[in-house]
């Protein structure tokens, strides 16, 4: 009796694992084809056109005009219309590069001018010219250019397809004297946009 019962024992479990063996087999498959992922994007875009009525939008430009005969205490200021052309929000960066300029007439390094002119930068978000009572970041030309980092501006984003508006003040140290007589500097400034994750 024990053979017989250790007989149908095996006997089922022969057959346990064929139909395991079999149902393993008739398994399907299916796919999926095409499948992308693509990456957000962030673009910015500078207004070239100092009309604030309309929109040049380019990725960079040269500066028209030039500065002539100031003296300590002279200030000006120009808010400048950047956009996000990209898909996700931006926070808005800026720099400032030194890339010439001359001491008291003679061209080579710009004299103590960069150390006396101080740029301070206001950013709206909303581009409504609604300015921080603040400036987000300021610093003499000679601070700007020795950060090699892009410097953030404000706590707000600049959205995918929105503009917003950078105001630049610059001033002429009231206390320099005789040192920037005659100097001169030209630089570039740098818009950003960093993503923000």
């Amino acid at each position: 009796m024990t053979k017989i019962i250790k007989s149908l024992t095996f006997v089922m479990a022969v057959a346990a694992a064929t139909g395991g063996a079999t149902y393993a087999m008739l398994t399907g498959a299916a796919s999926i084809t095409g499948i992308t992922f693509s990456s957000a994007s962030l673009n910015l875009l500078v207004d070239s056109d100092p009309n604030p009525d309309a929109f040049v939008w380019v990725s960079t430009f040269s500066y028209p005009g030039t500065f002539t005969n100031l003296k300590p205490g002279d200030t000006g200021s120009q808010i400048i219309d950047i956009k996000n052309t990209g898909t996700i929000d931006g926070k808005a960066t800026l720099h400032f590069h030194i890339t010439g300029g001359s001491d008291n007439g003679t061209a080579g390094p710009a004299g103590n001018l960069p150390e006396n002119l101080r740029i301070s930068a206001y950013f709206d978000p909303t581009d409504t010219s609604t300015f921080p009572s603040t400036p987000d970041q300021s610093w003499t030309l000679k601070e700007w250019d020795a950060n090699p980092d892009q410097l953030p501006l404000g706590t707000g984003l600049l959205g995918p397809d929105k503009v917003g508006q950078v105001k630049l003040v610059w001033e002429i140290s009231p206390s320099a004297g005789n040192e920037i007589n005659n100097d001169s500097i030209t630089f570039d400034s740098m818009f950003g946009l960093n993503s923000t994750f």
